[in-house]
């Protein structure tokens, strides 16, 4: 969309490398991190009511996901699958959300953060006037996973 074109024409080439050279999954580790899921890396949607057992078989004992925005903490066998909600576009709530792991051992806590959701508006129609999509989003009745 409007968010990967822009960020597109602004990002700088060093900042581009480096973030093109990060990992997707480091598995001496036992992590793994996509915005969707290992099946479908960028546009799977794994919500927090969903079946998750099939994360059970992965390689992994850590796995963050995103796209869904919504905070979410699940065991799959020994597999710990986690999604931080988000900082930019809560979609469970009109909180900015975000999780701090800890490993040794490893711990979970979700953080709520509130913030002027106007001025983001403001500052969204100002840079972009003619995408709704962003302010849409965060005008809409938060929904509450189950």
């Amino acid at each position: 969309g409007r968010s990967y074109e822009r960020l597109h024409e602004e990002i700088d080439a060093a900042s581009l490398r480096f973030l093109e050279a990060l990992p997707v999954q480091i598995e001496e580790t036992g992590l793994a991190v996509y915005h969707g899921s290992p099946w479908n890396r960028l546009d799977e949607y794994i919500y927090p009511t969903d079946d998750i057992a099939r994360f059970q078989d992965t390689a992994f004992t850590l796995m963050l996901l995103g796209h869904t925005h919504h905070p979410m903490h699940r065991l799959a066998g020994g597999v710990h699958v986690v999604n931080p909600g988000s900082c930019g576009q809560p979609r469970d709530r009109n909180e900015a959300s975000f999780a701090v792991i800890d490993t040794e051992p490893l711990t979970v806590s979700f953080h709520r953060v509130e913030y002027d959701i106007q001025a983001v508006l403001a500052e969204v129609a100002r840079i972009d006037p003619d995408h709704p999509y962003l302010r849409d989003v965060l005008l809409r009745r938060p929904v509450r996973a189950a």
